[in-house]
């Protein structure tokens, strides 16, 4: 198991006694996209923020793991929610991904009534390639967990002593890098301030290639980050 308690370590390296560098550091690659989004380090965890006047056609921002993971493998992350109005029209997920805009995973979002789906506050696994699955929910602390086996994955949520299950389906068997995303579209968003926090980031089991992340979009500037705290703008 590989537990790292908070950020910018939050998606670090194995400890040395696997061969690793001995300091933990970031190995990540930052990437905003549209307006009005921000991630920051906030007292060892990493936070998110979207303005309330924050737009686009997709908007939000994403950390993408250096490391890859291959094979079977668990992966977890707890999660806050800030500041978090009911309906706000953001959604937060811990995904896998080799290409941006193109992810699996779960979520805890906040569908708004201009969602397809309409408004409601639930946990969402949403693979791509097949249905999406929604469980409701008032809960604004917990626990996300992604578990691939073979070409099927599952996505849970924490819920009091125990992991439940929301969705098993196809999932991508190349090696892929993880994902802490927050976005949102303009005909969802609510125009309200949002901030929401990922910390205790833990591969409980799988192995981890360094390798290179998904690739950069080409609208925003992004910076890989090495210990230090993001200062991005577009």
């Amino acid at each position: 198991m590989v537990t790292v308690g908070g950020w910018p370590r939050c998606l670090a390296g194995p400890p040395s006694s696997r061969g690793w560098p001995s300091r933990l550091t970031w190995g990540g690659q930052f990437d905003l996209y549209g307006s009005g989004a921000a991630a920051t380090e906030q007292a060892q965890h990493l936070e998110f923020t979207i303005q309330a006047g924050g737009s686009g056609t997709e908007f939000g921002a994403r950390v993408t793991s250096v490391f890859l993971l291959r094979g079977d493998f668990d992966i977890q992350v707890d999660f806050a929610m800030l500041q978090w109005p009911d309906h706000n029209g953001v959604r937060t997920a811990i995904a896998l991904t080799d290409a941006l805009f193109d992810d699996d995973g779960v979520e805890r979002s906040s569908l708004s009534s201009g969602d397809p789906l309409g408004a409601q506050e639930a946990y969402i696994a949403d693979f791509v390639a097949g249905p999406i699955v929604l469980v409701a929910t008032q809960d604004l602390t917990g626990r996300l967990r992604l578990v691939r086996s073979g070409a099927t994955q599952t996505g849970y949520y924490w819920s009091g002593s125990n992991w439940i299950p929301i969705l098993t389906g196809s999932a991508p068997i190349a090696d892929q890098s993880v994902q802490l995303h927050i976005w949102s579209h303009d005909y969802a968003f609510q125009h309200q301030l949002v901030r929401a926090a990922f910390d205790n980031f833990t591969v409980v089991s799988g192995d981890i290639v360094w390798g290179t992340p998904a690739t950069a979009t080409t609208w925003s500037r992004v910076k890989a980050l090495f210990g230090d705290a993001p200062e991005i703008g577009r």
